[in-house]
């Protein structure tokens, strides 16, 4: 029988007829790192700045959200000067999502080419209402392609439903990512805490 001594960890075989009883500790790897965080209180937006070559990829995470006006979107907004702007030209984002709810079994899917990125839709403000997302950035800091990034939100919508959402978006144009910016739609953001993290490289 092999002993742990002589076994290739990465390329154990488990059909082998005999056990393992040792412990197989895999490469070492990265936490999420807390960087900042804003709380919204009808905010017309929100910005988290800080984000650099420190970490290639950077995680939002957006909890309970609230618009002032009903039924509105949750857009992102990136920027390459630090956060001083926020690009908003007409083409400069795309996205594609889809969501699903609780009041049927139908979905639907929404692809845009616009000036801003798409997070959530439709988000209500009754009671009981609003909701939460998380956004994932890879490779801000390089220039070498477009900047990517990926969402998956729960919410309840104007009409009282709870939907799942997720989607991806991209800048049209190669460019770093610095800081970014959230609004919705129509209306400032009436609540909601905007927590941003970093992913250790090792």
């Amino acid at each position: 029988m092999p002993t742990k001594s002589n076994i290739d960890a990465d390329a154990l075989d488990l059909t082998d007829d005999y056990a393992f009883s040792g412990t197989v500790t895999g490469a070492g790897g990265g936490a999420w790192t807390f960087i900042s965080s804003a709380t919204a209180s009808a905010s017309a937006t929100v910005e988290l700045t800080g984000i650099s070559s420190t970490y290639d990829h950077y995680e939002v995470r957006i909890t309970d959200v609230v618009p002032a006006t009903d039924g509105q979107n949750l857009n992102m907004r990136t920027s390459t000067d630090g956060g001083s702007t926020y690009e908003s030209g007409a083409s400069t984002y795309r996205f594609a999502v889809e969501y699903g709810q609780s009041s049927s079994e139908a979905h639907s899917d929404n692809i845009g080419t616009t000036t801003y990125a798409r997070l959530m839709d439709t988000v209500g403000n009754a009671a009981g209402e609003g909701g939460h997302a998380v956004v994932n950035l890879a490779g801000c800091s390089g220039t070498a392609i477009n900047k990517t990034w990926w969402v998956h939100a729960m919410y309840v919508d104007s009409s009282g439903n709870a939907r799942g959402f997720s989607g991806i978006g991209m800048r049209d144009a190669v460019a770093d990512i610095d800081a970014v910016q959230f609004l919705f739609q129509s209306g400032n953001i009436a609540s909601g805490t905007f927590a941003l993290y970093g992913l250790a490289k090792s």
